[in-house]
């Protein structure tokens, strides 16, 4: 493949441009990954095809397969979720805990049930909604919550809706 251009993306990864005819491109993730990329429009930006060898419709059934093992234990055992998540475990606590895993387990089912892009990218961006609806709820509550619980919920849904978003804007 011949450089046209090389740098350094302003995710850090190092971005080589192809000037091959199908405009394939590599994102060097790390020494041990490259990933592959496609140009889009005229200036040349490149868009992740795969990360870790993973295609965008893989990563986001996995990121589904995650949030519905989420749910599916908040169903079951959510004196476990709550614990880790430092949350008082009381009757009502546990009934809201599972009230909250089936909604994850339903969101999760978009994503996982996606045939299309456009549905993957629909299902995604439900994600990405709902845990950033949930990180600005767990900062409300931080008063009431304490900064432990606050800070694991907080974590765990940016962290899961950015994952979200950045699959989101792969190319398909």
């Amino acid at each position: 493949m011949g450089e046209r251009d090389a740098g350094v993306g302003s995710h850090g990864a190092t971005v080589a441009v192809g000037v091959r005819c199908d405009r394939t491109a590599l994102l060097v993730d790390s020494p041990q990954t490259v990933s592959r990329a496609v140009q889009v429009g005229p200036e040349g930006f490149a868009m992740a095809t795969t990360v870790a060898g993973m295609s965008k419709q893989q990563l986001a059934r996995a990121l589904g397969a995650t949030g519905a093992a989420f749910g599916l234990i908040s169903v079951v055992a959510p004196r476990m979720v709550a614990g880790t998540y430092g949350v008082p475990v009381t009757p009502a606590g546990l009934q809201l805990q599972r009230l909250f895993g089936s909604h994850a387990l339903a969101i999760s089912v978009l994503t996982l049930s996606a045939q299309t892009e456009e549905e993957t990218n629909r299902g995604l961006a439900v994600v990405a909604g709902m845990n950033a609806i949930d990180a600005l709820t767990a900062l409300a509550a931080a008063a009431q919550a304490g900064r432990a619980t606050t800070l694991r919920a907080v974590a765990s849904s940016l962290a899961y809706g950015a994952a979200a978003l950045v699959v989101r804007s792969m190319r398909g």
